[in-house]
């Protein structure tokens, strides 16, 4: 019983329906680059995409253990369902995982890779408190899978279309968040809402 609720614990931490809007996000860019979204290659880099996503949120809520007891005392870590400690090694196996799995497809590859790291890793570390710069960030990432499969399928060019279709979408998904999020950003960040007012910042999103 323990064991079973550790998993679902862990399978919330990484926000498993991020996960699988990941793989689904590569599989559509590769068949809408190739018509062929099967490819081994792809596969791989739906992998590469689950990871990446499980350590950006898993990365994220270790950040944000201070806000989430009070804006989500139900997530694994304010609530204790999970130790932080716990939550720190999933996000460095994530990362290492992400990478190994990345390697299988090139350097250019594990470079991306690398670089998604680091740009989660800046917004979970600093630019998140800031609102609008982080928004921007996790909308253009949560957006890369289509370019990631279009690559994997042979033509990264082909999936920016979609990757533009997704930035905006995804931005106004953050906003709409920082809006619920309000009363336990107060102390540690200047979101959208906390600056220009609820308002002003539902016009922005909509």
């Amino acid at each position: 019983m323990r064991f079973g609720k550790t998993v679902l614990a862990v399978l919330s931490l990484v926000r498993w329906e991020n996960a699988l809007l990941s793989v689904a996000g590569v599989v559509l860019g590769a068949w809408w680059a190739t018509g062929r979204p099967g490819a081994p290659e792809t596969i791989v880099m739906a992998g590469v995409a689950v990871l990446l996503t499980a350590f950006a949120n898993a990365d994220n809520d270790v950040r944000d253990y201070e806000i989430d007891r009070i804006a989500h005392p139900e997530r694994p870590l304010p609530s204790g369902a999970l130790s932080l400690d716990m939550a720190r090694i999933i996000v460095g196996i994530a990362a290492a995982a992400a990478l190994v799995l990345s390697a299988l497809l090139g350097a250019a590859e594990t470079l991306a890779a690398v670089g998604v790291i680091a740009a989660m890793t800046l917004y979970n570390r600093g630019v998140k408190a800031h609102g609008v710069p982080g928004n921007v960030i996790v909308a253009v990432v949560a957006s890369l899978p289509f370019v990631f499969g279009a690559w994997s399928a042979g033509s990264a060019r082909d999936g920016l279309p979609l990757f533009l279709v997704g930035v905006p979408l995804h931005f106004a998904r953050e906003i709409a968040k920082d809006l619920d999020d309000a009363h336990g950003d107060a102390r540690y960040r200047r979101t959208l809402p906390l600056r220009v007012g609820p308002g002003a910042a539902r016009l922005e999103a909509a």
